[in-house]
């Protein structure tokens, strides 16, 4: 049971398995004769099937004949290690990666063909705008769902345009958009049979070279220098990502939650080398997801790791503080505060006219306080002249930090969320994207 276990947590759609063992069964005893392990499945993909050869080839065609194609690549592409072939294919045929929320840093996004983010959470309006007008798209390991595809308006016409898909699982394929070319196999391995057969096969081909380098500069620059004024007693969450990507090592390593506190890094952050380094929940929505995914990413990686959590979603994790200070390793809580389930509250001005929300606010808390209590060293960030040398301070401290600092929250400075921009612009409230 325990090595059927282990196939199928490393086989086909990677997911967690659960044995359940009968209370009686930890009495008994028994003579084991065939205690051995199965080495193939010690790590995630243990099989890398192939997409079936005939639409492999179909996909090709399609990508030759594509006037201005675009690949999205979801967090499969990571899992299934696929940035090197992935980032070949683009540069072989010159066609630009945009990435889910989760697939961020699946190719480096300082590359000239790298859109960066897209989707409703943490996509800028570049990208967005990109991806729409975009006549062939090709999703790699992403399930399309709401949050990366905009509640499913991104990409506008979805019979207006060619949508192929690579995926794993076999339910994720056309789930939600007419599929021409469906194609069930690892990423990683069915990308590199279709890199193998365009170099083999198309020998001649000419493609003009594209480079998103200044179109990206640009977005970033205009956010950056935009100095929206902050309500009083909040520090810009725009400088703080800001701050963070100049600063944080190639080895560091940034978890996330849905919330203000991710919605800045997932649309700013650059992440330089490609690879797991960006890991987040948005998909899911659940809060208090980035504490313990940071407890793990320190155990899993050798660089300090940097937890953005709100304090709507830190209240269901605290407990895990001691953990993490028990544990010794190098991890910074960046607490974006601002006294409310922001997020609902967004919704609800935004998009629902609702004057005041109901509930949505709650009492303040003295976090430092609790985080001194777990031994953390602390840290308030209370002016944009202390973001960078605070930061650099809780990386550089070999032990767990936390910082705090307030932000305003989302319904005050509309973050990058496609709908709620085009509210704010109505209601005249200010807004990034």
């Amino acid at each position: 049971m325990l090595r059927r276990a282990f196939r199928v947590a490393t086989s086909g759609r990677p997911a967690p398995v659960h044995i359940r063992v009968p209370i009686n069964i930890f009495h008994d005893e028994a003579e084991i004769s065939d205690l051995y392990a199965e080495p193939i499945y010690c790590e995630y993909p243990a099989h890398r099937p192939v997409a079936d050869h005939a639409q492999i080839r179909k996909a090709i065609e399609v990508l030759l004949n594509a006037k201005r194609p675009v690949i999205i690549s979801g967090q499969g592409g990571l899992i299934s290690k696929a940035s090197d072939i992935l980032q070949e294919l683009a540069e072989l045929l010159q066609i630009p990666i945009g990435t889910t929320t989760p697939g961020k840093g699946t190719i480096p996004e300082t590359h000239p063909l790298s859109l960066r983010v897209i989707g409703a959470r943490g996509g800028m309006e570049y990208a967005n705008s990109y991806v729409k007008e975009a006549d062939v798209v090709f999703f790699v390991g992403t399930n399309t769902d709401s949050s990366s595809t905009n509640h499913w308006e991104l990409y506008g016409d979805r019979f207006g345009k060619t949508f192929m898909h690579l995926d794993i699982a076999e339910a994720h394929v056309g789930n939600n958009f007419p599929v021409e070319v469906g194609m069930v196999g690892d990423a990683r391995a069915s990308l590199e049979y279709m890199v193998a057969l365009i170099k083999a096969e198309h020998l001649n081909l000419d493609r003009e070279p594209l480079d998103l380098t200044v179109m990206k500069r640009t977005a970033l620059d205009a956010v950056f220098n935009s100095n929206i004024e902050m309500p009083k007693g909040t520090v810009s969450p725009v400088k703080l990502s800001q701050a963070l990507d100049k600063i944080l090592p190639a080895n560091g390593i940034v978890t996330s939650e849905p919330g203000v506190s991710a919605i800045y890094p997932s649309a700013l952050l650059s992440v330089r080398e490609a690879g797991r380094r960006y890991i987040t929940n948005y998909s899911m929505g659940a809060l208090g997801y980035s504490v313990p995914a940071g407890l793990g990413a320190i155990y899993a990686a050798d660089g300090p790791v940097i937890s953005f959590t709100g304090d709507g979603s830190f209240a269901f994790v605290i407990g895990d503080m001691e953990t993490l200070k028990r544990s010794g390793k190098n991890i910074t809580i960046i607490l974006t505060r601002n006294d409310v389930y922001g997020w609902i509250r967004g919704e609800a001005i935004l998009l629902d006219g609702v004057d005041e929300p109901w509930s949505t606010d709650f009492g303040a808390v003295d976090y430092l306080k609790i985080a001194e209590g777990f031994g953390f060293k602390t840290a308030r960030i209370t002016s944009e002249d202390m973001i960078e040398d605070t930061l650099r301070a809780a990386i550089e401290h070999e032990g767990a930090s936390f910082i705090e600092m307030m932000v305003p929250s989302q319904d005050q400075i509309v973050p990058f969320v496609p709908n709620w921009v085009e509210a704010a612009k109505k209601m005249g409230l200010p807004y990034f994207n």
